[in-house]
């Protein structure tokens, strides 16, 4: 049997656990806490534990005690060293004889080396197998501080197959319709879709937007999510008078309501740190702009290659993203062949399907 620990189920997660359960029959323990993004209820073999902070740094996920271990069995851990529940059940699976996978990243936006090393040496300390989230991240990992040969990538995708099939709904007459019903015709439609934390540099862009506006009054920025700082931003966008240049949305998670946005865009621009918006923007053949900090980004900036399907600005720097920006917006021709790659690349890497095969070999290895 296969169990799969995890602090919560997001909805991105969803697509995975059902495809994994079906493939392996495992059983799901999840926690319900995920910083305010949405999550989804048990389902199939799942349990939900409650999660309890300590000081707000440390947390403990209720009910792990109840996992009934075997020999044969194997655990997986999405790994997190803040989860001090993690310990009791890793040292009872070592007991036991349990192979224990450790499904984490190895680099996140702001880490730092010593953290690094310390993430690793704790998943070589307790683990059989170490489950990261791209290839690139095991290419940072010194080979003495955990085998290369034990180590896997899942390559993180997003649930394309709903992208496909929401991209199929949406044909080119009910797209046109839809433009012209949200003033999009004629538009420089630059996308942003995620959570609005401070994690999201959100007033820089609108600010690049604001200095973009006054020689190109057709951008129009549409900002799809929700989050603590909206009114805020909202406010913002006043004094800057962005009102006939930005849109607000609201959060969605249905994807066949997403796709419109999406196939409307010319280009998706993320301030912050960014991690599966990329590969979603590339599923829907859509280049993207974020800034060139690579180690201030989610393990997903793997994806992305700078000239092809999407290009960086100087972090931080206003003209920088406006210049950027501005370009990629006035070269039609090339935002078409940023996409075309994009797309491919993630149809080749970063599908679903290749994510549930890459960690099907990371458990039965």
């Amino acid at each position: 049997m296969i169990h799969i620990v995890t602090p919560s189920e997001p909805v991105y997660r969803e697509h995975l656990f059902n495809k994994l359960h079906s493939e392996l029959k495992c059983n799901f323990y999840s926690g319900n806490r995920f910083d305010g993004t949405k999550v989804v209820k048990p389902k199939l073999s799942r349990k939900e534990y409650n999660s309890l902070s300590f000081a707000k740094v440390f947390l403990w996920q209720k009910g792990l005690s109840q996992i009934k271990l075997n020999k044969k069995d194997v655990l997986v851990i999405v790994g997190n060293i803040k989860y001090l529940s993690n310990i009791p059940l890793v040292l009872r699976a070592k007991l036991k004889g349990v192979k224990i996978v450790w499904w984490g990243q190895v680099w996140s936006a702001g880490t730092t080396m010593p953290k690094m090393f310390l993430r690793v040496a704790f998943a070589r300390l307790v683990s059989n197998h170490f489950l990261t989230y791209t290839d690139k991240e095991i290419e940072k990992v010194p080979k003495w501080l955990y085998p290369r040969r034990r180590m896997f990538a899942t390559n993180n995708a997003m649930n394309d197959i709903a992208v496909n099939e929401a991209k199929k709904n949406w044909g080119a007459e009910r797209l046109n319709k839809f433009k012209v019903e949200k003033s999009l015709e004629n538009k420089k439609v630059v996308l942003f879709c995620g959570r609005l934390t401070n994690k999201v540099d959100m007033p820089f862009a609108l600010r690049v937007i604001k200095q973009i506006s006054t020689v190109e009054p057709r951008i129009l920025f549409v900002v799809v999510g929700d989050g603590p700082n909206l009114e805020e931003l909202k406010q913002q966008s006043k004094e800057l008078n962005l009102e006939s240049n930005i849109t607000w949305i609201g959060s969605i998670y249905d994807e066949n309501y997403l796709a419109p946005w999406f196939l409307s865009s010319d280009v998706l621009f993320y301030p912050g740190a960014i991690g599966l918006s990329l590969t979603h923007a590339f599923h829907y053949q859509l280049p993207v702009l974020t800034h060139d900090k690579i180690e201030n980004h989610m393990p997903e900036i793997a994806a992305l290659e700078v000239g092809k399907n999407g290009e960086v600005y100087k972090k931080d720097n206003l003209n920088s993203a406006a210049e950027v920006l501005s370009n990629m917006l006035a070269d039609k021709e090339k935002l078409q062949k940023m996409g075309e790659h994009g797309q491919a690349m993630v149809k080749a890497k970063y599908s679903m399907e290749s994510m549930v095969e890459n960690f099907i070999k990371a458990v039965t290895f």
